[in-house]
């Protein structure tokens, strides 16, 4: 069979398993209270007689009441920024918006947005409860249309100061940070582990990705930055970027992306070190320094972060960079900063050694 014709049969296969599976889910609605509970162990079961172990996650798509205590010290004010264009698939920026109001005390929720969305849409988010800033979208992108990031994120920051704000978390209009008291546990952070350089009020809190960052320099995930009002200014509030997109020629390292900036995150990492003073050299030696001196790591998993984007959405294994079947020796790719690595980085159990420098010259 020719590879033409082997792809229209998977085609047809998995088209008439998908149609199984969506008659079996609406017969479950018949006769179970909760068919997508069942349907997932059922399926879980039988998965499980291979080589893995599974397990599932339910998440309410719609903001219900909270149930859990409600607790602050009062004595500062936390801004959430959700940057970038709506989602309106599911109503999710505007559910994700009743539910950060819903369970964080006092927090001001801020969605930083475009000025082509909608009236209705707009009036929607603020009644409940959100401060809408609408911008005009820039005129160039920049490399990889990082300009659309620093644009959005800027005025959100502006407006949190305007507000207020002693401490702001920037995260995505198209993504949702699920765990209670998250906000405080950051907070928290930032006092448990102080900085040491007096051109940086408090440390900046970021999160992991799951591509080996531990190898890769400066690459921590632009979707959240947690910090105080004046650390989130110096990572957003300059120029744009000036570079139209461009691509890395065949054979390009780790560290061969990281001297060209060539990711949005490590755009934004470096921009915001240099700010602080320090010198970014594109080696694993100079990012784990950086890193131990500068910023706390956190994962997905700790502050429960759901991004509903791509496939990838329904494997948690690979999001949070736990497992991966294309792993291998030389690339790593399940060895990244998480709260615990940064954790043992930052207490000295995890040591820099000469020879991680031949992680950083993996060919990607």
């Amino acid at each position: 069979m020719s590879k033409k014709n082997n792809g229209i049969g998977k085609k047809i296969v998995n088209g008439i398993l998908a149609a199984n599976i969506s008659l079996w889910a609406q017969i479950m609605k018949i006769f179970s209270d909760n068919p997508a509970a069942y349907l997932l162990k059922e399926s879980c079961k039988q998965l499980e007689k291979g080589n893995f172990f599974l397990s599932y996650r339910l998440r309410l798509k719609t903001a219900l009441p909270n149930y859990s205590i409600l607790y602050s010290d009062h004595c500062s004010k936390t801004a959430i920024i959700l940057q970038g264009p709506v989602r309106h698939e599911d109503n999710f920026t505007l559910e994700t918006v009743k539910f950060y109001k819903s369970t964080v005390e006092d927090a001001i929720v801020i969605v930083s947005t475009w000025d082509t969305e909608s009236s209705v849409t707009i009036e929607q988010l603020k009644k409940a409860g959100a401060v809408v800033v609408t911008t005009k979208a820039p005129n160039s992108g920049g490399h990889l249309n990082i300009n659309y990031q620093i644009v959005s994120s800027r005025e959100g920051i502006h407006k949190a100061c305007e507000s207020g704000a002693d401490y702001i978390c920037k995260t995505r209009t198209d993504q949702r940070i699920g765990k209670t008291h998250v906000f405080d546990f950051m907070k928290n952070l930032l006092y448990q582990f102080p900085n040491t350089d007096e051109n940086q009020n408090k440390r900046m809190i970021a999160l992991s990705t799951n591509y080996g960052n531990m190898f890769y320099p400066y690459f921590l995930s632009d979707f959240l930055y947690f910090g105080t009002a004046s650390e989130m200014l110096k990572m957003f509030d300059f120029g744009t970027d000036s570079r139209n997109k461009f691509t890395m020629p065949s054979g390009s390292t780790r560290r061969n992306y990281a001297e060209k900036s060539y990711a949005p995150e490590v755009f934004l990492v470096k921009q915001y070190l240099n700010n602080l003073g320090y010198v970014c050299e594109d080696t694993v030696e100079s990012y784990w320094n950086a890193l131990k001196e500068y910023f706390i790591c956190l994962d997905f998993k700790t502050v429960d972060l759901y991004w509903p984007k791509y496939e990838m959405k329904y494997a948690e294994h690979a999001i949070s960079g736990a497992y991966f079947g294309i792993d291998s020796k030389e690339e790593l790719r399940t060895e990244n900063f998480d709260f615990i690595n940064w954790f043992n980085l930052y207490s000295g159990s995890l040591k820099y050694k000469p020879e991680y420098e031949k992680y950083a010259d993996y060919i990607l």
